[in-house]
């Protein structure tokens, strides 16, 4: 995500300077023009890092609810099998289910 960062950067300069300094241009570029170019290029950095953010949560969240469902399941599982389990093995599940817990 940082060299699409600095991409992105290293490309709105190199837009700014050929604005700057095209002769094809028949208007003068002001300090204004170079401020509000600068001023959305910025904007549009800000909202691609917000986007990148939402998606990395909305994935993280979407592992953890499958996550959750596995351990749901496994403590099903658990308690149905619990009487015929040995003590071995019931201190083992035991121990399982407070790892998930924490």
């Amino acid at each position: 995500m940082k060299y699409v960062f600095f991409v992105f950067i290293f490309l709105s300069i190199f837009s700014i300077a050929a604005f700057c300094f095209s002769e094809t241009s028949t208007k003068k570029t002001t300090s204004k023009d170079v401020k509000e170019e600068v001023k959305d290029a910025a904007k549009s950095i800000k909202d691609y890092s917000v986007e990148q953010r939402d998606e990395a949560v909305k994935k993280a969240k979407t592992e953890l609810d499958e996550l959750d469902k596995k351990i749901d399941d496994l403590e099903k599982k658990i308690v149905e099998k619990w009487d015929e389990m040995d003590q071995a093995a019931r201190e083992k599940s035991r121990k399982a289910l407070k790892c998930t817990s924490n």
